[in-house]
């Protein structure tokens, strides 16, 4: 794996901490943010500043460009809707499975409770939720599972092996491995999609109408 790869991650984990250790409780103690509002704040002020840093250590593959047998962009657009198709339709299969075979209620803990928690946000605080949620984080999450551990693991291994472990990798950050199988399955068709197309912002793309998809229907309920 590339060095800058490697770059890539230590960014990211550490904008986690970053958010939560620094960047918020600089908010709430000196300038008397409430703590919710606080954290969605700093969210998105080091989400800028990640994205920022992480293009520049991709520099050298956004100069290097899409491989010669990259799908053409407009092809690739009936990718982006037919993978948005197989993920929700792979999600309403993973649900029966988990209520009829494993006695599960179908929905993860963690989602429901970051969406019963929109209908309380103000404006503002909305508004930044909907940008983190359908631009950086399917942006930080496709560039370290399908572009960097997919990418460099399909050239070694396999296209499942390759899609296991960046679809696990995927639901790590998530924290909510009851519901590991949600993930996997939704891993596999952003994997799939992207090496159908070779076109890394086509599962990004998908990745984020299926998030914006999730979070309108939060606030339509």
């Amino acid at each position: 794996m590339y060095k800058r790869y490697w770059g890539v991650f230590i960014t990211y984990i550490c904008s986690i901490f970053l958010v939560f250790y620094v960047v918020a409780p600089i908010l709430i103690t000196e300038f008397d943010i409430p703590k919710e509002n606080a954290f969605l704040y700093g969210k998105l002020i080091v989400s800028i500043l990640t994205a920022i840093i992480i293009l520049f250590l991709l520099n050298p593959d956004i100069k290097k460009g899409v491989s010669k047998d990259a799908l053409p962009f407009k092809k690739s657009i009936k990718w982006i809707i037919l993978g948005f198709l197989m993920i929700i339709f792979t999600q309403v299969i993973v649900g029966l499975i988990d209520i009829y075979l494993l006695n599960s209620d179908g929905v993860s803990e963690r989602t429901k409770a970051k969406t019963d928690s929109l209908v309380t946000l103000s404006f503002i605080p909305l508004l930044i939720n909907l940008v983190t949620t359908i631009i950086f984080a399917p942006f930080f999450e496709e560039i370290m599972c399908r572009k960097i551990i997919f990418g460099t693991l399909y050239t070694k291994t396999n296209f499942f092996i390759a899609s296991l472990v960046s679809s696990i990798a995927f639901a790590v950050p998530h924290m909510d491995f009851n519901h590991l199988l949600s993930y996997i399955a939704t891993g596999f068709v952003l994997s799939f999609i992207y090496v159908k197309t070779k076109r890394i912002i086509v599962s990004i793309i998908t990745h984020s109408f299926v998030n914006a998809f999730v979070f309108l229907g939060a606030l339509l309920q």
